[in-house]
């Protein structure tokens, strides 16, 4: 895992990692509560690590203002330590991936969590990521909504 950021401090290093999908990021900036949110209270205490690539990031960017929020809130996301900035994927990988993706703009978000080695993948996108196709086609790494990622934890 390459890393463009690193981030400021850590209280320790998480052994959990996470690849987050831009609806999770956006959920989390519209609302303070709900599995999306904890994902960043959780960063905040040093037991998850949260990665996204420059793809995401993009992503939230051309979607954040839809919430209400802006680019700043982003910003204080990165600046203060709670996502990690890795690679975009290769291209190899993310045309891999487009052979499994219903939407093709969602292949270097899968390809990203992949060569990132993240454990997980979290999004809310029931339609295009979080399926049958592509939960078993990631594997080993674990593709889920936020709130099953909490129901898991709590297993």
């Amino acid at each position: 895992m390459t890393r463009l950021h690193q981030p400021k401090s850590r209280q320790s290093n998480p052994s959990l990692t996470a690849f987050l999908d831009s609806s999770v990021i956006l959920s989390a900036l519209g609302s303070q509560s709900g599995g999306s949110a904890l994902l960043f209270t959780a960063s905040k205490k040093g037991k998850i690590r949260l990665l996204v690539s420059p793809y995401v990031i993009s992503e939230v960017l051309n979607h954040v203002d839809k919430i209400g929020s802006s680019p700043q809130a982003v910003k204080r996301l990165i600046t203060s330590g709670q996502l990690l900035i890795v690679k975009d994927a290769s291209s190899h990988t993310t045309r891999l991936m487009q052979k499994i993706s219903r939407d093709k703009q969602d292949s270097p978000i899968l390809a990203a969590a992949i060569e990132a080695g993240s454990q997980y993948l979290l999004s809310l996108d029931k339609k295009h990521i979080v399926t049958t196709k592509i939960i078993s086609t990631l594997k080993p790494v674990k593709v889920m909504t936020p709130k099953q990622f909490w129901h898991s934890m709590q297993s």
